[in-house]
């Protein structure tokens, strides 16, 4: 069901980006926040919703999918054009 190398490069990456928001914000965030990993903790708790939705996703039908995939395009164009307006 899963590809072992694309699953193991994956989690590779999100360790390596957790150990690199630590090191890059543990002053700030004890500066701010009175705690040296708010924002590891804050990084580690999105990482956690994203692999329960990525769960989720992965059991979707690709036929399912492939009926949905015109508006999933324009959806993702019109959150494109709202990037462009400012403010």
């Amino acid at each position: 069901l899963y590809d072992k190398v694309l699953m193991t490069v994956s989690i590779s990456l999100l360790f390596l980006g957790l150990i690199m928001v630590t090191s890059a914000s543990i002053v700030v965030s004890e500066r701010e926040f009175n705690q040296p990993f708010y924002f590891l903790i804050r990084q580690m708790t999105f990482m956690f919703i994203g692999f329960l939705l990525s769960n989720w996703l992965i059991r979707i039908e690709m036929e399912h999918i492939r009926k949905c995939s015109s508006y999933f395009l324009f959806f993702s164009i019109f959150l494109l054009i709202l990037v462009l307006i400012p403010g």
